[in-house]
């Protein structure tokens, strides 16, 4: 076999020694090599080790594998030496280095590390916004209906309070599940950490969008079972099955939902392959969702549970709730050669 490296771009290929004198193409950039007399192999081979400390190709310092870019379709578009790069093309290479450097990495198991998730600065700022708005509202609430039972024209200046304070409420649910969704797609993205959304808060437009989403998924995987239960005013083989039917869809319905930005996500076709594509991991993701879930419905507060202890299991509602949505986003990070979604 015949050595050679392409001149234009610094790619080393071989060729059958039956070809020499002859022509082939680059597979990088299609340039039209001819190939050297057996003799001319080792001038060619000496040449190649004297330049293999400079790089073969203007972005070859950076790990496209781990990009998964193909390099015609980098800054430039176009193979060269470091030395030819223009200010633009140096920018955009500064910016990928910067980005391989800032990937964020787990510094704890990553049993321990996902139930970090929500202690970054905006997913505690986020975490406290959820719970002590509804706090204060209701202590503001209980404080003046009292009085307002006793003196009646306070209803005057409560029930438009109430009505604000419910208004508001409304929002920042609406918010909650918007910031869900954030969490899934930023955590799909190779993210470790709750994001900072302050810079991208969406409109009341979006955030009824994307609860409609939501609410649109929950109906079609839980609501078959809902709606049997109440229809025979009971359980039986038939409800349990549709149980099961909606527990173990409803996560990657859920995800291909809120990755794909559309309802067109519950195309059962999908869903139905890509569960069959990752199907033992996929178990797992369910039996760690069914152990959360279990887990919750076993602490639920009976009725006339102190107010402190019915406010921590809130709590711990709100955080558990975005440690989810990190292991679902997660999850596709993981699997997503297998998945093989196109978005």
């Amino acid at each position: 076999m015949i050595r050679i490296q392409c001149r234009e771009c610094g790619h080393l290929l071989q060729a059958p020694d039956a070809s020499a004198g002859g022509q082939v193409t680059c597979p990088r950039c299609e340039n039209i090599i001819t190939v050297p007399e057996k003799s001319a192999e080792t001038v060619e081979a000496k040449q190649f080790s004297t330049e293999q400390d400079v790089p073969a190709s203007k972005y070859s310092r950076y790990d496209l594998t781990l990009l998964d870019v193909p390099e015609s379709n980098l800054p430039g578009g176009r193979a060269g030496n470091a030395a030819e790069l223009s200010t633009d093309e140096q920018q955009a290479a500064g910016q990928v280095r910067a980005e391989i450097e800032a990937r964020p990495e787990r510094k704890l198991p990553w049993l321990i590390d996902i139930f970090l998730y929500p202690t970054s600065k905006a997913g505690l700022l986020t975490l406290a916004v959820v719970i002590l708005i509804p706090l204060a509202f209701g202590l503001m609430t209980g404080s003046l209906s009292g009085p307002a039972q006793k003196f009646p024209p306070l209803l005057v200046l409560l029930t438009p309070f109430a009505c604000v304070g419910f208004l508001g409420i409304t929002v920042l649910g609406l918010y909650f599940v918007w910031y869900l969704c954030e969490c899934i797609r930023t955590s799909a993205a190779g993210e470790i950490r709750a994001p900072e959304t302050l810079g991208t808060a969406p409109g009341l437009g979006e955030l009824l969008t994307q609860c409609f989403r939501a609410v649109g998924c929950f109906i079609v995987f839980w609501g078959p079972a809902g709606v049997y239960a109440r229809y025979i005013g009971g359980a039986d083989a038939v409800f349990w099955s549709l149980l099961v039917y909606g527990v173990f869809s409803f996560p990657i319905g859920l995800l291909a939902v809120v990755l794909f930005d559309s309802l067109h996500g519950l195309n059962p076709l999908l869903i139905l392959c890509s569960i069959c594509s990752v199907f033992l991991p996929y178990c797992a993701l369910v039996a760690t969702f069914a152990t959360i879930g279990f887990a919750l419905s076993r602490v639920t507060p009976p009725e006339g549970i102190s107010p402190m202890v019915r406010f921590v299991l809130f709590c711990l509602c709100i955080y558990l709730s975005l440690v989810v949505a990190h292991i679902l986003g997660w999850f596709y990070h993981r699997y997503q050669s297998l998945l093989n979604w196109d978005v």
